[in-house]
């Protein structure tokens, strides 16, 4: 009994905000009366990698088949800050304190390199653009947690579009490198143009894979619905200009200091790429430490800002848009859409995008720490702040973005507000599972039901029902791809024992 562990990685701040001395990070365990009992504990301060905790799990009130467990993060501060980063968390007999036991190769992140700087561009204005446009093309984080062993890895890349049509694929046997011990590469793909997509917002799909050779052992009735070694994600290509991937690691505003009662104004430079009509913006307001709920603002567009470090006399403001107050969403990362009184028609060309306060207080904004200029550690060129009538460029340590986006294209393409929800929902179960796999779904929602192997190829063709017969496969991990009417995909993965 003693020999039972729950072990899991912690890493303090990551991309987000550091944990003060005074936060700390506590487990509690579930008791069989019901009471939860602190078991562990560490502070912030310390900033630094991940590093691996073991908590035993012996005393007899916890050994129960509902043992539950929870993760408290205890910090004086609210809003997006004091992070903790958790990782591979594992329950498991017959362990050891601070054993080396894992043998993985997973996927560590990936992105698509579809746009040069941007996370999006309007399809129209990338259709226009072309090459000129073209990002870096997608890629793959893989990592190598074997502590002693280096290990044979495969990659692999497919990509379909909105039709589950696939148009892209390099396979695994096309691409194959050594990965050192506690190592990680990158696999990068060309750079690819999609000009041929249809409807104004196409969606894309990407599904990466690895396959390493040895060395990378699944627990037992391992409980997922995937595992590391392939993730499934999809872009849809909305009629908007973001640097931002959607989510925000902390917040950024104007820091008066002690400067007293000055207004403040703060720009961010968007390049558009084909003449349309600006529409509005959309904003992350992140909520912070004070209460600005009742503050307001007028959001503004220029053609030009005066040169830094000069009298912004010469600033050429184009539009002007009064707000009343934070459009705060009760949702994680909720973007506000602010649409203008009327259309501004704007030609190809450089913007500056952003607002003024009339009065010292942090108008809080979302701010994506995993955007960096060209891909290097700099400060953000685009970005710019006015507290004492002239122009600076924000500093060194701005390496990140706002969260705010240009809107474009017809109004229709912004019904996603109020259009219907598509409920078209799929889960398989038992996972893992022996001969039969169970498909949940909503009722008559699919069409149709293919199973497809690791590297994407298709094994067989399915007969609706709400059970599948797989006792003829060979033990491994498969995909259930799963279209229903409207030819919407949903890919569920499960794995064969």
């Amino acid at each position: 009994e003693d020999s039972i562990y729950l072990s899991f990685f912690v890493q303090r701040q990551g991309i987000g905000d550091a944990p003060e001395p005074e936060d700390s990070l506590l487990i509690f365990f579930k008791t069989n009366t019901g009471n939860w009992i602190r078991n562990w504990a560490v502070g912030g301060g310390f900033v630094g990698n991940f590093v691996e905790y073991f908590i035993p799990i012996a005393d007899y009130r916890y050994l129960i088949p509902d043992f539950q467990f929870r993760i408290v993060n205890y910090t004086k501060a609210t809003g997006n800050l004091n992070h903790w980063n958790i990782d591979y968390l594992r329950i498991d007999k017959n362990r050891k304190a601070g054993e080396i036991s894992i043998e993985d190769v997973g996927i560590a992140s990936v992105e698509y390199g579809l746009f040069k700087d941007f996370n999006n561009i309007p399809f129209g204005h990338y259709k226009f653009a072309k090459t000129g446009i073209l990002g870096n093309g997608p890629a793959i984080l893989v990592r190598n947690l074997n502590a002693k062993t280096a290990v044979q890895t495969r990659f692999q890349l497919s990509i379909y579009n909105q039709f589950n049509k696939k148009i892209y694929s390099k396979l695994f046997n096309t691409s194959s490198r050594n990965l050192n011990a506690k190592g990680d590469t990158t696999e990068r793909y060309p750079s690819l143009l999609f000009d041929t997509l249809s409807t104004a917002t196409p969606n894309i799909n990407y599904i990466f894979s690895v396959d390493p050779q040895s060395n990378d052992n699944t627990p037992d009735a391992y409980q997922s619905s995937s595992n590391n070694n392939s993730i499934s994600q999809s872009h849809r290509i909305m009629p908007w200009y973001a640097y931002d991937d959607g989510s925000a690691e902390g917040g950024i505003g104007l820091d008066y200091a002690y400067l007293g009662n000055l207004k403040g104004q703060f720009a961010m430079e968007f390049k558009t790429l084909k003449d349309d009509s600006l529409r509005g913006l959309s904003i992350y307001f992140n909520q912070s430490l004070v209460d600005v709920s009742g503050r307001s603002f007028k959001l503004r567009i220029w053609k030009a800002i005066s040169p830094s470090g000069r009298p912004d006399d010469q600033d050429k403001l184009l539009y002007e848009f009064p707000v009343s107050k934070p459009l705060y969403m009760d949702s994680v990362n909720g973007f506000s859409y602010i649409f203008f009184d009327s259309t501004l028609f704007l030609s190809k060309g450089n913007y500056y995008v952003g607002w003024i306060q009339q009065m010292p207080y942090v108008l809080n904004i979302g701010y994506d720490n995993n955007y960096r200029f060209q891909n290097i550690e700099q400060g953000n060129p685009h970005l710019f702040s006015n507290l004492l009538g002239s122009w600076e460029k924000a500093g060194i340590d701005a390496k990140g973005t706002p969260m705010i986006r240009m809107l474009f294209g017809e109004r229709k393409e912004y019904a996603f507000a109020t259009a219907a929800i598509d409920k078209f929902t799929v889960g398989v179960y038992p996972n893992p599972c022996q001969d039969i796999v169970f498909v949940k779904t909503n009722p008559g929602s699919i069409l149709q039901n293919e199973i497809w192997d690791f590297s994407g190829a298709l094994i067989m063709k399915c007969p609706y029902g709400n059970s599948i017969f797989v006792g003829n496969l060979k033990p491994g991990h498969y995909i259930l791809h799963s279209m229903n009417e409207n030819k919407k995909p949903r890919f569920t993965h499960f794995i064969k024992l």
